[in-house]
C-alpha cells in the first residue's frame, strides 16, 4: 500500500493485489515439498517429519520407517515406457495412500522407492501388519491404458527406539532391511 499526500490537503491510496504473487509463494512452496508426479511428500519433507519425531522416540513412542521399493517396475517402464510407468506410479501412490492411518506419512523418495512413517505403534507385529497389506495392494493387477500390469513390493522396516532413535539410523536401518527383503 502507498500513500501520497496531495497539496490541497487530500491523500491518494494506492493498493496492490497481491494474491498471484502468493499463490505463486505457496505453488513453489509446495513443489519443494513435494513429488511433482504423486503430490506425495518428497525426501526432504519426510526427513523433516522423521526428525520431528525424534523427541517422541526419546519419550518412549514407537514409531517405524517402511521403505518399498517397486519389484519389476524397471522393466515395465523400460518396455511400455515413461508415460505407462509414470500412471503406475500414480496409481501405486493412491494405493499406498489407502493402507495408510491419519497420522502417519507416506512420501515417495525419487524412482519407485517409497517410504512410510508410521507413528504409535504398539508393536512391532504392527509395523509388519501394515508391510504385508501394502505388499497385497501392490501386488494385485493394475490397468493402464489397456495393459495389464502385474508387479510386486518389497518392504524394509525399522522400529525405533531399538532400530535406532535419529532419523538418520532409523533411515539407515530400514534401508538396509529393504536390502535384505
Amino acid at each position: 500500500m502507498q500513500h501520497h499526500p496531495m497539496k490541497d490537503g487530500g491523500w491518494v491510496t494506492t493498493h496492490e493485489d497481491i494474491t498471484e504473487q502468493r499463490q505463486q509463494e505457496e505453488r513453489i512452496r509446495h513443489m519443494a515439498r513435494h513429488d511433482a508426479l504423486t503430490q506425495l511428500p518428497n525426501r526432504l519433507q519426510f526427513v523433516e517429519k522423521l526428525t520431528s519425531c525424534e523427541s517422541a522416540i526419546v519419550r518412549g513412542e514407537q514409531i517405524a520407517v517402511l521403505y518399498i521399493d517397486l519389484d519389476h517396475f524397471k522393466s515395465i517402464n523400460d518396455t511400455l515406457g515413461h508415460s505407462i510407468g509414470d500412471k503406475l506410479l500414480q496409481q501405486v501412490s493412491a494405493r499406498l495412500w489407502g493402507t495408510t492411518r491419519e497420522n502417519d506419512t507416506l512420501a515417495r523418495l525419487g524412482g519407485d522407492e517409497f517410504a512410510l512413517l508410521l507413528r504409535d505403534v504398539e508393536k512391532p507385529a504392527d509395523a509388519a501388519a501394515i508391510a504385508e497389506r501394502i505388499v497385497k495392494v501392490v501386488s494385485a493387477l493394475f490397468s493402464i491404458a489397456g495393459h495389464q500390469l502385474v508387479i510386486g513390493a518389497s518392504v524394509g522396516i525399522a522400529i525405533a527406539p531399538q532400530d535406532g532413535e535419529t532419523a538418520e539410523e532409523l533411515i539407515k536401518n530400514a534401508d538396509l532391511a529393504l536390502y535384505k527383503a
